[in-house]
């Protein structure tokens, strides 16, 4: 009997633990700020992104100091483990289509469109 005890014992502390990390949602909210390259330019664009959670939801708006988007509303945003993604319209009606990892207050990934122009990205959360 001991011996069932045990590993029921030990097999109910290995959920525990397997499972307990996924339960915590990565805190995305906030004011970020980063740094990516464009095609054609020679200075990184410098991102805004803001992003709230209203309903248990996440909303946020990208801006850019080149110009390509300000205050533009993202699509599709996803939050899967640590792995944020969404997609906003440029001014030229084009889509951009944006993954990135999340690690506290830092954000690193990639940027593409829809003709397979891409970058790295980078951000960090405003204090």
């Amino acid at each position: 009997m001991k011996k069932y005890v045990g590993t029921g014992m030990v097999l109910v502390i290995f959920l525990v633990f397997s499972v307990s990390p996924g339960l915590a949602e990565v805190d995305i909210t906030g004011t970020w700020k980063g740094e990516t390259m464009v095609p054609d330019s020679m200075d990184p664009d410098v991102l805004t992104l803001v992003i709230q959670k209203k309903d248990g939801a996440y909303q946020a708006m990208i801006s850019d100091e080149f110009g390509y988007c300000e205050n533009a509303e993202a699509s599709d945003l996803e939050v899967d483990g640590n792995t944020l993604s969404f997609n906003f319209m440029i001014m030229d009606g084009g889509t951009i289509f944006i993954t990135m990892t999340v690690d506290g207050d830092r954000m690193t990934g990639t940027w593409e469109d829809e003709g397979g122009s891409g970058a790295d990205v980078t951000m960090t959360r405003q204090k």
